[in-house]
């Protein structure tokens, strides 16, 4: 299966997520795909913008789907999963604890940037991330979402943590198949599968595509997928950088 096949352009998802609100036989399919673990944490006034990540923390590539969602006029949800593992291998959980600052390009074209670690990584390597401290005796999570709600106070960021809901559901069949019913009908996924990495490549190949692959073949339709970042410029290191706003906020709290 070629990896451009599972996305969709903003455009078309668009238009085909306001064609299925109204199929009223995906609405009853779903319906009994959830049984029991309908996902009740989201609400029925989609049409919905979903931004999925561990944690929800506002750099570049929070900023670059904050600035599309606004240009489409659909509310958001931002979903976290608490119950993940933090590791330091992991580029976006290792952003999380080491914070770096954009500063714009260097003489030669550079990138001029500047790093902080807020987690000692020795001592908080494998916990969970709804455990994780940061060096000022802080819980990781509250830190990333005080520094959130700092840089976008005029916002209203709807978090919600799915750790339950999708730790529940993942054992009951194909370990994304009822994450990926979540964008069947009312929620639209913004988020780059890649494979450029070993430790992501196995997870696309491993967990997600035989996800996607059979909730395609339970429905009929694919789940509505946007890269959330240029495919050509996906995986760097740039997007995980904060602004000088979020680092005066930062450096005001050590």
């Amino acid at each position: 299966m070629e990896l451009e096949s599972i996305y969709t352009s903003l455009s078309d998802a668009l238009v085909e997520i306001e064609k299925r609100r109204k199929d009223i036989k995906l609405q009853k399919d779903l319906e009994v795909f959830w049984g029991e673990n309908k996902p009740d944490f989201l609400k029925k006034d989609g049409p919905r913008l979903v931004f999925s990540k561990s944690l929800i923390t506002p750099n570049l590539e929070f900023k670059y789907f904050l600035d599309v969602s606004r240009e489409t006029h659909l509310k958001t949800y931002l979903l976290e999963y608490g119950n993940g593992k933090f590791v330091g291998k992991n580029q976006e959980k290792r952003h999380l604890g080491k914070i770096f600052f954009y500063h714009g390009r260097g003489k030669h074209n550079g990138s001029k940037i500047d790093h902080l670690n807020v987690v000692d990584f020795n001592t908080e390597e494998g916990k969970l991330i709804k455990n994780v401290k940061t060096l000022f005796n802080k819980k990781l999570s509250d830190f990333h979402h005080d520094i959130l709600s700092e840089r976008f106070p005029e916002e209203k960021l709807e978090m919600i943590d799915i750790s339950d809901w999708f730790d529940k559901t993942r054992y009951l069949d194909a370990y994304y198949l009822y994450y990926l019913s979540l964008f069947l009908r009312d929620n639209i996924l913004f988020e780059n599968f890649l494979f450029d990495e070993e430790e992501e490549s196995k997870f696309t190949l491993e967990k997600f595509l035989p996800s996607f692959q059979k909730i395609v073949k339970i429905f009929g339709v694919k789940p509505i997928i946007v890269p959330l970042l240029p495919r050509e410029h996906a995986k760097s290191d740039l997007w995980f950088t904060y602004d000088e706003k979020v680092e005066k906020h930062i450096k005001s709290m050590l």
